[in-house]
């Protein structure tokens, strides 16, 4: 979105540059790839796992021990209990359980029972390594002697070629070493920031202690593809283009992360796009630094100024560095906090071929931002939700301007000491029969008037699948889309599942400049069905038809049927 109050009086201004000038402002207003169109980029990244991250099977000790077995029934009555090893619970707690059975007869198997007790009570208290053992004695004069193991990772064994991320790995496992006992909260964290290392899989295995120390051996079976290619097809906005990203994993004992991002162009109005990021962690417990950035041009295809005889070309460009750390992460639940600094640089340029008019805003952004990231996910439901605020600095070269090559200048009637709040959420549910559910939204509050890359913006997969890429924007504003799936399960080789479903959505959004708010009573409604195809493992095709609803479009001025697909590849096999 594009509006300006002029700074400096034009030296020489023609009643056909006034009327020029009147008659582009509502057309800026409704502008094709409004927003940040980088926005409007589809992933190029698989679907999270739908199921929770598993830990080793730790078998949990044998009510009888074998050597004892033939002499359950043997009854006896304990008068005296020597309890060695316990040093984490309080001791309390274990006497508890023990002290009730003093005096009284039972049997060796009723005994190992309530030494079992011992066994869930570290367990309870998150001790996965730990039990308590009744050996075999003789219960001479009534004394019962308890072994309470309180079990740690004594060493770790890797097994496969990793390369150079087993020294990552052994970064990661070394907590689990020191930590003595072993606790749940621990092993899941580390675990998991074990399987965040770029281009590593394994499965762990982790038995209980064997020794009278408590010592185990944490086994980690794996393998490293250093490099990996992903690929998709899909409209970016000016039409249907390739998008390539290729990643170099774990190159280095630091376990980084470097990634390229390109699309493809054929034709000379399609979008050239370049991205990069690096992401390097910094120690063993998940604190990581990234630097990311990216380039974007484009000419969108927009009616309302080719019809004044204008072209609009748009050029983003942005660089940011920030930093991530895991406040909560186990098997089921994450929660990140993550901040940084980002610089962007916007420019749009309106040319006119019959005289050669051109008129050019340019703003540059300085901002910081945090955001708090939470991920659950059970067998039956999952949720994703962000938070972030993001404040501008007219500061460190912010600026904005606009310039022109027939005699005046202005500035853009933005805030670069912004404030914006973002959320996006997300909750899929699996019902009976296969059946599914998905509800997701996002939503953005600010009271300045933003720039075009700070705007929220909707249309196609982001929120108004019956509508093009970046159909409308906003200073604030939200979406929201419904969608009710049933999984089919093939099985074969190279379609294990089909998936159709059916769709609508709904956004709107609102602008703080008083001159543009005539453009927010704009509703995108759409409705639509598809269906998705993949083999779980090397691609994924996602189809459908979607019809507006609410408005019309803006080039079309129509309600027509929208056709969307997006067909994704990954390769991981080098």
């Amino acid at each position: 979105m594009m509006f300006f109050r002029i700074t400096r009086p034009a030296l020489a201004t023609s009643l056909a540059g006034a009327a020029w000038l009147a008659s582009a402002l509502p057309a800026w207003g409704q502008g094709a790839l409004r927003g940040n169109p980088v926005d409007a980029l589809p992933p190029l990244e698989r679907p999270a796992p739908t199921q929770p991250a598993t830990s080793p099977v730790i078998a949990v000790p044998s009510p009888e021990e074998e050597a004892i077995r033939q002499r359950l029934a043997q009854r006896l009555i304990p008068r005296h209990f020597d309890v060695t090893g316990v040093r984490t619970l309080p001791f309390d707690q274990v006497q508890a359980i023990l002290q009730p059975l003093a005096g009284k007869e039972t049997t060796i198997g009723q005994l190992a029972q309530e030494v079992n007790k011992i066994t869930a009570l570290y367990q309870e208290a998150g001790y996965p390594l730990s039990f308590a053992l009744l050996q075999d004695q003789t219960f001479a004069n009534g004394l019962v002697v308890v072994t309470v193991v309180e079990g740690h990772v004594g060493s770790v064994r890797i097994e496969g070629d990793l390369g150079s991320a087993e020294d990552r790995l052994r970064t990661l496992a070394q907590p689990l070493v020191d930590q003595k006992p072993l606790t749940r909260e621990l092993l899941e964290r580390q675990l998991n920031l074990m399987r965040g290392v770029p281009g590593v899989t394994f499965t762990p295995a982790l038995d209980l202690p064997r020794r009278a120390d408590g010592a185990s051996e944490l086994v980690l079976t794996g393998t490293h593809k250093p490099f990996g290619v992903n690929g998709g097809v899909s409209d970016l906005g000016t039409g249907v283009q390739g998008l390539v990203n290729m990643s170099a994993n774990s190159l280095t004992p630091l376990g980084e992360q470097v990634r390229l991002t390109a699309a493809v162009p054929v034709n000379q109005d399609d979008v050239r796009y370049f991205a990069g990021d690096i992401r390097v962690p910094v120690g063993s417990d998940g604190l990581a630094v990234k630097v990311d950035g990216y380039t974007y041009r484009a000419r969108p295809d927009d009616q309302a100024l080719e019809y004044l005889g204008f072209d609009r070309k748009v050029r983003n460009q942005r660089i940011g560095v920030g930093l991530s750390y895991p406040l909560l992460l186990n098997n089921t639940r994450s929660l990140t906090v993550s901040g940084g600094v980002y610089a962007t640089q916007s420019r749009d340029i309106y040319n006119r071929d019959i005289d050669g008019a051109q008129f050019e805003q340019e703003v540059r952004v300085r901002a910081a931002t945090t955001q708090l990231h939470y991920v659950e996910t059970g067998q039956r439901q999952s949720r994703d939700i962000s938070l972030s605020v993001s404040r501008g600095f007219d500061a460190a070269g912010a600026r904005q301007g606009i310039t022109s090559n027939f005699g005046f200048t202005g500035s853009p009637n933005v805030d670069l000491d912004f404030t914006r709040w973002n959320l996006e959420a997300k909750q899929s549910v699996m019902l009976p029969a296969q059946f599914g559910v998905t509800l997701s939204g996002a939503a953005q509050y600010s009271s300045d008037v933003l720039p075009n890359t700070e705007q929220i913006s909707f249309g196609s997969w982001r929120y108004a699948m019956g509508y093009p890429q970046g159909e409308q924007s906003g200073d604030k504003g939200f979406g929201v889309s419904l969608e009710l799936n049933r999984r089919f399960a093939i099985g074969a080789t190279y379609l294990s599942v089909v998936q159709p479903y059916i769709m609508a959505d709904y956004a709107r959004t609102w602008y703080n400049a008083q001159s543009l708010r005539v453009f927010n009573d704009r509703q995108l409604v759409s409705a639509g069905l598809g269906f998705r195809v993949t083999d779980d493992r090397y691609y994924l095709f996602d189809f459908n038809a979607a019809k507006p609803m609410g408005e019309r479009t803006v080039n079309g001025n129509d309600r027509d049927w929208r056709f969307n697909a997006n067909y994704s590849v990954f390769y991981d096999a080098f």
